[in-house]
């Protein structure tokens, strides 16, 4: 049986390099948290915040950006799902189990998912998405 992940984990290839980060939100308990670094190509935070808390009022300016590759994110809403985790060689790495209030974002490599228990879950990732040219099947 598997071990029940923390409250986030990363998934690391052979050489070190971050193919995926899970976390638990049901355990992220921090105000503000930042699950990725700031040189990541896609970010991800949790918030946990009081009543009458206020973000500031803001806009994302025009930067440009050299990313070449897709990010993708999972979160899932209720349900369970087995998601097994590959490198960009297409070598296996390890299998998550993923259920409510989990979320899985994907930096690099590959991964098949396994609906386990009806799922409902949101995806995210950067977009333009070019079918045919954005995804190899294997």
């Amino acid at each position: 049986m598997q071990k029940k992940f923390e409250r986030n984990e990363k998934i690391l290839d052979s050489e070190e390099n971050i193919i995926a980060i899970i976390v638990d939100t049901n355990l992220t308990n921090y105000e503000k948290e930042f699950h990725t670094d700031h040189e990541q190509s896609f970010q991800l935070g949790t918030f946990n915040l009081p009543k009458g808390e206020e973000l500031e009022r803001h806009i994302h300016l025009e930067n440009k950006r050299i990313i070449s590759n897709t990010c993708e994110t999972l979160i899932i809403l209720d349900g369970t799902m087995t998601v097994d985790i590959y490198d960009m060689n297409k070598n296996f790495i390890c299998t998550k189990n993923l259920s409510k209030g989990n979320l899985i974002l994907f930096f690099e490599g590959g991964h098949k998912f396994k609906i386990e228990k009806t799922c409902k879950f949101i995806e995210v990732k950067q977009g333009p998405y070019i079918e045919g040219l954005d995804k190899e099947k294997f």
